[in-house]
């Protein structure tokens, strides 16, 4: 009996060694791919940081957030730009004046954009597009952070308590030994963007969600910038989702959207104000390397906007790439496309029940804000403080 019950162990002890062996070789390849020349600053850094760790403001993150993982409730807390307003984890502020001097192609294409604004489905349509329309065979069958980095994302992603960690290897461990490479490869593209971007070879379709005024002062002169803005109302909606779903942020399920659309009025959310960040593209508007789109013009008329970006980026595309690109990013054939949907990535990391019901790709619609400001009082709100800060009459669209 106490050699069958020792005998019992053994596919336990085989595989705890074998994961160790794996954990041990991951962490070594992470630490050398960590090590960076240290760059001086090409020009100097013009914005300052300050904390916001105060008392009053972890007062109202912890009356909307929780849990151990969410990047708002961090010992060391958020920090806020001055100039820009833009709101960010505590570690973001190692990595700016990396970002400020990052090297830029001439053919690369950068997507800027505040969250929620159609960040995805642009990312995928120019990346399709500079890539000849593979849609999901080659390399178009990688996720989407593999091909189009997010250049900031590492500072946004808490790590996972032990526990999860052991889930995560639990759910995800046959996925991992079977494609070891492209998990690494997927990896390093959300831990080690930087590293990640300037090895990447081009075209390079590189995503922010920091304002221009954050990137390489040379930007808008040595590469193209496609930036896209959506009407404020349906981005704080979107918002208000997105903060539910991932666990990194962790804002609590029966949170009232009336107290989130106060954090997003005053510029408290991850990236901070709307406004500063719109302004920042806007007066861009007519330099010959920034296209300027709004999302409610994407989705409205998709067709016509693939021939516009094909033009923009010295691209020529046929009818048929046009139309397979069309029903290619189609809301509802996105949202089943794992390539661009972050639901494999969550896998063992939120609760199996939430898991199930995960839609990263929500609506793709324009005037859902009109489910959610019913009360007359806010909706009032909204209105006078759009009205007070749009002072550059910006055309936004609030339905089709």
């Amino acid at each position: 009996m106490a050699e069958e019950t020792s005998l019992s162990y053994i596919p336990f002890l085989v595989g705890t060694a074998f994961i160790i062996v794996i954990s041990s070789l991951f962490l070594c390849r992470r630490q050398k791919s960590l090590v960076r020349p240290s760059k001086k600053a090409k020009t100097p850094y013009p914005h300052k940081w300050v904390n916001l760790n105060n008392e009053e403001k972890n007062k109202e993150y912890k009356s909307m957030y929780s849990g151990k993982e969410s990047v708002y409730l961090k010992p060391e807390g958020m920090i806020r730009s001055d100039p820009s307003n833009v709101v960010m984890p505590h570690k973001f502020k190692e990595l700016v004046e990396e970002i400020w001097n990052f090297e830029v192609r001439k053919d690369d294409v950068w997507i800027v954009t505040y969250p929620k604004c159609g960040t995805t489905l642009t990312q995928e349509i120019v990346w399709q597009i500079l890539n000849g329309v593979p849609l999901q065979s080659g390399e178009g069958k990688k996720h989407l952070f593999v091909r189009s980095p997010f250049l900031e994302i590492g500072t946004l992603i808490s790590k996972p308590s032990g526990q999860k960690t052991i889930k995560i290897l639990y759910h995800n461990f046959m996925e991992v030994f079977q494609t070891f490479s492209k998990h690494d490869e997927l990896n390093k593209a959300l831990t080690d963007t930087l590293n990640y971007a300037n090895l990447k070879s081009s075209p390079r379709i590189i995503k922010t969600h920091l304002p221009i005024g954050m990137l390489p002062p040379n930007i808008l002169e040595e590469c193209k910038v496609v930036y896209v803005s959506r009407n404020v109302k349906d981005a704080c909606v979107s918002y208000f989702h997105h903060e539910k779903l991932l666990p990194g942020h962790g804002l609590q399920d029966d949170c009232e959207f009336s107290l989130f659309s106060s954090l997003f009025m005053n510029g408290k959310l991850i990236y901070g104000s709307y406004w500063d960040h719109l302004k920042d593209g806007w007066k861009h508007r007519n330099h010959q390397n920034l296209k300027f789109l709004w999302y409610e013009d994407i989705i409205s008329d998709l067709p016509k906007i693939i021939e516009e970006i094909a033009t923009f980026t010295d691209k020529e595309l046929s009818d048929e790439q046009i139309t397979s690109l069309a029903d290619h990013c189609h809301i509802e054939n996105f949202k089943k496309n794992s390539t661009v949907n972050m639901k494999p990535l969550l896998r063992g990391i939120i609760p199996d029940e939430k898991w199930n019901n995960f839609n990263f790709i929500r609506k793709g619609t324009t005037g859902d804000w009109k489910n959610y400001f019913k009360d007359e009082d806010n909706l009032k709100i909204w209105n006078q403080w759009i009205l007070e800060n749009n002072t550059e009459n910006i055309p936004l669209k609030f339905e089709l």
